[in-house]
């Protein structure tokens, strides 16, 4: 039986990528946050990275010796003026929980035993973690009171806090978004996937991409650009 042809985008999307993240050595990104002087910060297997929100440009980085040796799910966090950041080696199992100045100086750090998959700050200051994944197919942000679903197949669904689904805020291609975060009407996505450069080679690429949560779609562009080519 012949399988159905994927619509993914299996090409580097150059054209579309806010940040490209591989040549900067943030390698593998799982979450990105930003701070309140309007900077990014991306959590990868490579590090922990601060780039200018507006010029792009790298302004500080703490990057591991050997991505590879990382866990899945490395975190950021921002809370008023302070990064608050997790990493861990797989075979260690043991989590680096650590806290920097918005300039990247350390504040202070500890260790927690596991392997830490996410973690979240109240508005009170008060730290949730979790070790285990309720869902390992998606990634949950909350914007104006509802939450926002973002699944493995690419799309970002609302729901009230009551849990009842709304609506459908935008879609993207399956397997690539690894993380995501909210600021006004659209998400930054940390991205990472298979794909073929422009000389048709394999590669593993990792990107920041933005995308507006008004219905928008990564098919329709493509599809407009594949008819102009």
């Amino acid at each position: 039986m012949v399988e159905t042809l994927s619509d993914t985008s299996d090409q580097q999307r150059f054209d579309e990528m806010w940040l490209h993240l591989t040549p900067r050595g943030a390698t593998v990104p799982y979450n990105v946050c930003f701070d309140p002087e309007g900077n990014v910060w991306v959590a990868t297997k490579g590090g922990l990275f601060k780039f200018d929100g507006e010029r792009r440009t790298t302004l500080w980085e703490r990057k591991n010796m050997f991505p590879k040796k990382m866990a899945a799910f490395p975190q950021v966090v921002c809370y008023r003026n302070t990064i608050i950041y997790t990493c861990a080696e797989e075979q260690d199992k043991t989590t680096e929980l650590r806290f920097f100045s918005l300039n990247g100086d350390t504040l202070r750090e500890h260790f927690i035993d596991g392997l830490i998959i996410s973690l979240v700050v109240s508005n009170s200051g008060e730290i949730f973690i979790s070790k285990q994944p309720v869902g390992p197919e998606s990634t949950i942000f909350k914007q104006n009171g509802y939450l926002v679903v973002m699944d493995k197949s690419g799309r970002f669904l609302r729901f009230s806090q009551e849990g009842d689904f709304i609506d459908q805020l935008a879609e993207i291609d399956a397997y690539l978004a690894n993380g995501f975060c909210i600021k006004g009407n659209a998400a930054l996505m940390a991205l990472s996937g298979v794909v073929l450069d422009q000389d048709k080679r394999t590669i593993c690429d990792d990107w920041l991409e933005w995308i507006n949560l008004d219905g928008s779609s990564w098919k329709k562009p493509r599809e407009n650009k594949k008819t102009h080519t």
